[in-house]
């Protein structure tokens, strides 16, 4: 039996920059947004894995989303958009509006700095 990787479906992924810190509502939103979309979660953060993955662990509960952490380095506006071009089947990236340092990136990038139909969400805080 021939395999036909092309007329397998991609995965569907969904991004989260989170650059220092994981801020809990952008986390959820982006793990609600995963299943109604059959997408997979992809957390881009200079935390340490274990950290992320802890946070993770205790925000989705009894879902089962899959998520990564693609740790960024120090030049993490590069390896954003590296990310974003790259990334087979991103649907869009998400940020919190309180991580100044993704707000700048997104601001600095302007509105073309996405490759063309990936958008960039940012996620207000509910408290």
């Amino acid at each position: 039996m021939e395999s036909n990787a092309s007329a397998r479906p991609k995965a569907r992924r969904i991004a989260l920059l989170a650059i220092d810190r994981l801020d809990l509502d952008a986390l959820c939103y982006a793990l609600n947004v995963c299943p109604r979309m059959d997408a997979r979660l992809d957390i881009l953060t200079n935390l340490p894995s274990e950290e992320a993955d802890r946070v993770v662990i205790g925000a989705r509960g009894r879902g089962d989303t899959p998520w990564r952490v693609i740790r960024i380095g120090g030049e993490w506006g590069d390896e954003v958009f590296r990310y974003a071009r790259n990334a087979s089947g991103l649907l869009f990236l998400a940020s919190s509006a309180s991580d100044e340092k993704a707000l700048r990136l997104r601001n600095s990038y302007g509105p073309d700095g996405m490759p063309p139909g990936i958008s960039w969400v940012m996620v207000e805080s509910s408290g």
